[in-house]
């Protein structure tokens, strides 16, 4: 697609809510106030060629800013869509492909990149033609989501202009990314402003979370408030979970083990994912975050979560802090900032580490995480898979008091064949456990 069809001030980007099912949000910016609509339609060809666009939704106009809801659609289907707008912009059709219905037995893709910041390795922007071969590389995946990690722009620093301009890259680079695949990114740094007294100092130090366009730019739940940048939704077999390392670390502790539980018990979530910008472990330039580490990775761990995916270091890493029994810490920050070089000697060492421009694509099965780091261009420098193997189910999630649950769990190999069990499980919120022994003994696997 050419800049010259880009007719809207901000091309089109898709995005899910936190509803189950989830509704896909197609979100655009027009340049004048005016109504906005998203004709749409399947099944699509992967081109999109003379798909009859059939259904259409629209706001009510007066806006710059148009968040379409396209609901009802199909599982696991693909659908194409147009975005248009009274004052005559228009985006070419495009194709996306909806989340498997909860529990399906089916592989999804994913790819996770971060840390482009505008691609502002040297003001030559010779950087360029590596983002430009990713973001290829990336689409040509074909993932259901692409979850960000921060630093897309770099409202921060301004090296690109400030407020909106500063985004002007990132979007001109991952328009096509952003269109066809649910782009799912955490609040870096970079992306928010400086606050007003430092605005027009080359190198600020305090920067406002809550006044980055971030939060307009992006249509995403934050069921913390406006300007969070705290979420958590399903992605086809993906619990995932975004927190801010920009605001109070502590504070988002409840927030993060509410929503582990939910993944973590629920039937049709296959992986626990959680996503924030500051890594709990590096060995280059700035070192691990040790506020993430202490508050988020025991949480994460206590619910088996599968992989924590950071940014802000401009490099690949990969972290096992905790064995094979995981979870996986990654850092996947080369996607358009200047890189960093990897040191000969850290208190921390990775698993495998190296600085390049690069993504990661990873498929997420009902057994595992199969992941693979890929060069700009298209190089595989490093494979690895996470085992998924979560012992308990419990459904509902939260039953309500005096209800009933139904409780699915599968026990250790090395568990004797009939062993007793004792259901423990927290009242009133309180830190108080209550243990039931359960009443008769029971087989390897049990409902």
């Amino acid at each position: 697609m050419s800049d010259a069809a880009q007719d809207f001030r901000r091309p089109p980007r898709l995005s899910l809510d936190a509803a189950s099912p989830p509704a896909t949000l197609v979100a655009f910016d027009t340049f004048s106030p005016c109504a906005g609509r998203v004709r749409f339609g399947w099944p699509a060809a992967a081109e999109a060629a003379g798909i009859p666009l059939s259904r259409t939704v629209s706001d009510a106009g007066g806006r710059t800013h148009h968040v379409l809801r396209l609901e009802g659609l199909p599982a696991d289907t693909a659908v194409a869509y147009r975005a248009e707008a009274d004052d005559g912009a228009a985006s070419p059709v495009r194709v996306f492909r909806t989340p498997p219905a909860p529990g399906a037995d089916v592989s999804s893709k994913f790819v996770f990149h971060g840390d482009m910041q505008g691609g502002l390795a040297t003001p030559s922007r010779v950087v360029f033609p590596y983002i430009e071969d990713l973001v290829r590389t990336m689409r040509a995946e074909k993932p259901l989501a692409v979850f960000q990690v921060g630093d897309m722009a770099d409202e921060a620093y301004r090296t690109h202009g400030a407020g909106a301009a500063a985004w002007d890259d990132f979007f001109r680079l991952c328009r096509d990314e952003i269109a066809e695949t649910y782009f799912l990114p955490a609040l870096g740094n970079h992306d928010c402003p400086p606050v007003p007294e430092e605005a027009d100092e080359p190198e600020p130090r305090h920067f406002d979370r809550r006044a980055g366009l971030f939060h307009e730019l992006f249509a995403l739940p934050e069921p913390l408030g406006p300007g969070e940048a705290v979420y958590a939704l399903d992605v086809g077999p993906v619990r995932l979970v975004v927190l801010n390392t920009e605001a109070d670390i502590a504070s988002q502790n409840g927030f993060l083990a509410r929503e582990l539980q939910r993944g973590a018990f629920a039937p049709h979530a296959k992986a626990l994912v959680l996503m924030e910008h500051r890594p709990p472990f590096s060995s280059v330039h700035y070192g691990g975050n040790e506020e993430v580490k202490k508050n988020w990775l025991p949480i994460f761990k206590r619910y088996e979560g599968s992989l924590v995916l950071s940014g802000h270091v401009h490099a690949y890493q990969r972290f096992s802090p905790f064995g094979p029994e995981g979870p996986v810490c990654l850092v996947t920050g080369g996607s358009g900032g200047y890189l960093f070089d990897e040191p000969s000697a850290a208190a921390e060492r990775p698993d495998f580490a190296t600085s390049c421009y690069h993504c990661v694509a990873a498929d997420v099965t009902a057994s595992a995480i199969s992941c693979r780091a890929v060069r700009s261009d298209g190089w595989v420098f490093d494979r690895f898979e996470i085992p998924l193997a979560r012992r308990v189910r419990v459904s509902p999630v939260f039953p309500e008091a005096g209800g009933t649950a139904t409780v699915q769990f599968t026990l250790p190999e090395d568990a004797a064949e009939e062993a007793d069990m004792q259901l423990l499980w927290e009242a009133d919120g309180g830190g108080k456990t209550r243990t039931r022994r359960m009443e008769r003994p029971l087989g390897r696997t049990q409902e």
